[in-house]
């Protein structure tokens, strides 16, 4: 049974109007990312900052259940109890700064202040929030509930940071540059977006998600397989379970990192499944990595592509990889079916 995209809100550097962040995409601007300073009390993350407008929309959704995507959740305030015990005389660190971590006090700021009475965690990484929207659709699909609020978020903070270059994944000049030729890295990005996801009954809706698949590649802790399998096997779960052909796709909102090796791996998987290019973006050059809230935001990003029948650029490509050619470009691309 397709799953209906019923509403949907988002918080970006781009604003909170989903046509102010088309116009941005479309135009190639890119967003100025600041990292989030540490705070010194619980419940004082940017994280409620970011998802203030969010939160209000999805409680006017009347919605008991909801998914929450995040990878790191309310590191800023977990750093800043830390930062003052470690100024302390006493050069033990206690057990205080920890509570910011805890699940539970955690998920019930998340049902306060989304209005919900159920909330679900869910932290896969950067595949957070496509995994979430997966297991909502699947949950909803199966009659176990009606409608759910799907939510993603993240913060840039110097945790997050000092994680990503410990990978060396983050680009020496700051400029992410997703399937160019001189790709060395990702910016870090931050977002809240959700949507609701309700049973197909009526017909009106913003979309429909009519499949989806998850998969690991179990080649490396951070690195994807060379040859994309993971992918592969997510993407075709997604197209037998819409019992859709790749032919009738029309075009793909990539993850495009910005890295070498998930960039390459991405256009390595597409080859293998789609018979002929079709028009590939990532909006990762203008936004960044927004971590759990990434596969949201393209869902929404997708959305508003089906309906304008238009791809944006992807932002910063000047000289696209070898291997993305004639499947990525620096302008707006027409496509005509309405799956994305």
């Amino acid at each position: 049974m397709a799953v209906a995209i019923k509403d949907l809100a988002l918080s970006t550097p781009f604003g909170d109007d989903i046509d102010i962040l088309w116009r941005s995409l479309m135009n190639g601007d890119r967003a100025d990312i600041q990292l989030a300073p540490p705070v010194d009390r619980p419940g004082d993350s940017k994280l409620w900052q970011l998802s203030a407008p969010v939160a209000e929309k999805v409680a006017s959704w009347n919605c008991d259940h909801l998914i929450l995507a995040t990878t790191k959740a309310e590191v800023d305030a977990f750093e800043g109890t830390l930062e003052t015990a470690r100024a302390s005389s006493d050069d033990t660190i206690p057990p205080e700064p920890l509570t910011n971590l805890r699940l539970a006090p955690f998920l019930e700021r998340v049902r306060k202040r989304f209005g919900v009475s159920d909330a679900l965690l869910v932290s896969s990484a950067c595949a957070s929030s496509n995994i979430a929207i997966g297991m909502a659709a699947a949950a909803i699909s199966a009659g176990r509930h009606r409608k759910i609020a799907v939510v993603g978020v993240d913060i840039a903070s110097r945790f997050v940071e000092s994680g990503f270059a410990a990978l060396g994944a983050l680009s020496p000049k700051g400029e992410a540059k997703p399937f160019d030729s001189s790709r060395d890295g990702l910016i870090l990005g931050e977002a809240c977006c959700a949507v609701l996801l309700e049973a197909d009954a009526d017909g009106a809706s913003l979309g429909l998600i009519e499949g989806w698949g998850s998969a690991s590649d179990a080649n490396h802790v951070t690195g994807p397989s060379r040859e994309g399998s993971g992918l592969r096997e997510a993407i075709n779960k997604a197209l037998r379970g819409a019992d859709t052909s790749p032919e009738e796709i029309g075009a793909v909102v990539a993850h495009g990192t910005g890295t070498v090796y998930n960039d390459a791996m991405e256009i390595t998987a597409f080859k293998r499944i789609f018979d002929a290019p079709l028009p590939v973006c990532s909006i990762k050059g203008a936004l960044g990595h927004t971590m759990g809230a990434a596969g949201i935001l393209e869902t929404i990003v997708a959305l508003k592509a089906a309906r304008e029948g238009l791809l944006p650029p992807t932002t910063n490509l000047t000289s696209p990889d070898p291997a993305a050619e004639k499947w990525i470009s620096p302008l707006p691309a027409k496509f005509q079916s309405l799956k994305v």
